[in-house]
Parts: structure tokens; C-alpha cells; sequence
């Protein structure tokens, strides 16, 4: 059985996003109401992500790449007509002929996270937010914010380039306007896990020339080369993703992975080997869990589990069978890790209509109660 270290970083996470396009929330709801809901048991908050952030990297093809002078859009998609209607069904891009590097002003979170910061300040000072809690800011690593957009190895590293370096100035700058202690920084790793699970996006990795062809080696250098551009005092997170674009009406979150989670060897390989990468200290870490698969050997591999003294949160809860279900997963994952948190598999952006915001949260809350009286 692996074991976790004593932690600061609460009993839950949210992973990002929270309310969806029509919730009809802002950024202030989502501090107000987390906070009320969860308490003690929630040291860090999101801004929820609100807006075509709700659509995560779609953001990027929308307020970054689409317009660039460097760039061509090869896809249906235009400013307008812009939401995706499925893993495949994204804005394709090629850079330019004759062009052999761009550079982007900005990619975007870090103005959003400016602006959003001044309302969490401001619901602290009047008391909403409790003192000690930490704005959380996430940025998707590299693969998954280049990936899907390009059909041609050459244009992905070209991209991949122009992205870091932004990504490094966006992060300089936060730590200028964000009090380090303040904030968190989380990867989330969507694309970098399809990746290593074998689910190919657009062309085949042997094309690569400059990057790694291999890649969990790809997803080791990015982070290698964003880490340590997180603000020294805030605090880093790896969140591996399986994604959630796909969620169907009355199913659970299993319904919306690009491909089935077989058990967490993936992402406890990932997570031993990024935290090792990332040249700084690693706070926290999430995975998802398959929620239907209730076999001990998906969660078996969670005995190697070795992130040092990052906080383990665990993606086992769902309204789909509320408290019974996640008690039922974590009795099972107590087995092989003797301490983590809980939250959801992935963000609540693209969750089907009929499942109301209020309830996930309640239910974050019921769980980690639960699993405090055990």
C-alpha cells in the first residue's frame, strides 16, 4: 500500500470548470457558492472557468490562434460557429508557407485570471472567501493546447515552441499581480494521456522531427521546460485527464472519455514520472477513475504510487449514484493508498444540462464528510 504524507491542501478538488455556458453563473457566483458549500474541505478555488473557457482549449483556437497573421484556419470553424461537436470536430490550423516560427502575445488565462483575482481579493476581504485559500488557475500542457488543432507534424512543432513560450511569460507575469501565496497552477493533461494511452489525434508521432516521437517523452519535456515558470510559492498541480467533451444525458462521466480508463497504471506512471520532471516542488495530483469499473485490479496500481508529499485527489464521485457510489470506490482504493482526496473525474463545463451545479457541490461536501468520520 502506498502511503500519503500529513497535507495542507484539503479534502476536495475542483478540477476547474464549473458552471456551463447557459448556468448563467459568474465569477463571483462560483467563489461565493463554492466556498459556502465546501468549507474547510476545499483549500483551493477556481474561477469555474466561465464563458468559451468552459469549452477548455477551444479557448485557445478561438481568442489565440484563429486570426494569427502566421496562421491559416484549414476547418469549417470561424469566430462565430466555433463550438465543438466532438473530440474530432475541432478548428484546424497551418502555419504559413515560408514561416518557420510565431510568436503569440498571449495565450489568454493569465488576463482572465488578473481579472478574477481582484473579485476573490475583494469577496476575501469581506469575509466569503476564508483567509489561506488559494486561487487556482489552470493551463492545459502543451500537447493537449497544440494537438488537436494542426493536421501536419511540422506546424504541431512550430506551435508547440510559440506556445511554451508564452505559457512562460503568461506564468512571469501572474507572479507579478498574483501574491504567490495566493495561487495555484494546475496542468491539465487531456491530450498528453490519449497520447499515452495510443489514441492518436491527427498524425503519427514518427512524422516528428524536433520533439520527442515518444509521448510520454514529450510530456516529461513540457513540463521540464513550463514548470519552472510557476511562480516560486505558489503552489503546482498535475491533473490527468480522460476528458469529458462527450457526456451523455443520464450517464456518468464514463460515457464522455475518449477511451475507457483500464485501470490507473497510466496515470500513476505519469504522475510518478511528472512530478519527477517538473524541477520544483509538485503540490498536488488528480486521476480519474473508471466509475463502473469496481474490480480491485483498476485500482491496484495505486501501490506505486510515489509523488512524494503532493496531495493525492482521486476523480471517484458522480451524482450518477451520489455518496453510496464514491464510498464504494474509495473503500475499494483504500486498499492500495491510505490517504487522498476526492472531486469529480473531470470539470463540470460540458456536464449535461440536467445536472444542476448546486448538487455536484453538495455532493463533494457529503463525500468528504463521510470519509472523515471512517
Amino acid at each position: 500500500m502506498a502511503t500519503s504524507t500529513t497535507h495542507d491542501h484539503g479534502d476536495v478538488l475542483l478540477v476547474g470548470s464549473i458552471a456551463r455556458l447557459d448556468d448563467d453563473w459568474t465569477v463571483e457566483d462560483v467563489f461565493r457558492r463554492s466556498a459556502a458549500a465546501l468549507g474547510d474541505h476545499v483549500t483551493m478555488l477556481p474561477d469555474g472557468e466561465l464563458g468559451d473557457r468552459s469549452q477548455w482549449i477551444t479557448f485557445i483556437a478561438r481568442h489565440t490562434y484563429y486570426g494569427h497573421p502566421d496562421l491559416e484556419t484549414r476547418s469549417r470553424h470561424t469566430y462565430d460557429d466555433w463550438l465543438p461537436k466532438g473530440y474530432d470536430d475541432q478548428w484546424r490550423f497551418a502555419v504559413r508557407e515560408g514561416v518557420d516560427e510565431i510568436r503569440f502575445e498571449r495565450i489568454g488565462y493569465a488576463a482572465e485570471a488578473e481579472r478574477s483575482y481582484e473579485i476573490f481579493k475583494r469577496l476575501r476581504d469581506e469575509g466569503a472567501i476564508p483567509e489561506g485559500m488559494r486561487f487556482l488557475v489552470a493551463y492545459p500542457l502543451t500537447e493537449s493546447a497544440v494537438r488537436a488543432f494542426v493536421n501536419e507534424p511540422r506546424d504541431y512543432e512550430i506551435i508547440w515552441r510559440a506556445y511554451n513560450d508564452a505559457v512562460r511569460r503568461e506564468l512571469e507575469h501572474l507572479g507579478t499581480v498574483i501574491a504567490p501565496e495566493d495561487l495555484a497552477i494546475q496542468w491539465d493533461l487531456a491530450r498528453e494521456t490519449a497520447m499515452i494511452e495510443k489514441v492518436g489525434f491527427n498524425f503519427d508521432d514518427a512524422e516528428l522531427t524536433s520533439l520527442p516521437k515518444d509521448p510520454m517523452e514529450r510530456y516529461l519535456q513540457a513540463l521540464s521546460e513550463l514548470s519552472p515558470s510557476v511562480p516560486q510559492g505558489a503552489w503546482l498541480g498535475l491533473h490527468v485527464c480522460y476528458g469529458s467533451l462527450q457526456h451523455e444525458e443520464g450517464e456518468s462521466p464514463d460515457s464522455a472519455h475518449y477511451t475507457p480508463i483500464r485501470d490507473l497504471g497510466t496515470a500513476v506512471e505519469m504522475l510518478n514520472r511528472g512530478v519527477a520532471a517538473c524541477g520544483r516542488r509538485v503540490d498536488f495530483v488528480h486521476m480519474p477513475v473508471q466509475l463502473a469499473d469496481q474490480r480491485d485490479e483498476h485500482y491496484a496500481p495505486l501501490d506505486g504510487l510515489d509523488v512524494g508529499d503532493a496531495r493525492v485527489y482521486l476523480g471517484l464521485l458522480d451524482v450518477s449514484d451520489g455518496l453510496e457510489g464514491a464510498l464504494a470506490r474509495a473503500e475499494i482504493a483504500r486498499r492500495h493508498l491510505d490517504d487522498f482526496g476526492v472531486g469529480t473525474p473531470c470539470g463540470w463545463g460540458r456536464r449535461p444540462a440536467s445536472e444542476r451545479i448546486e448538487d455536484l457541490l453538495a455532493l463533494n461536501a457529503e463525500v468528504a464528510e463521510a470519509l472523515a468520520r471512517e
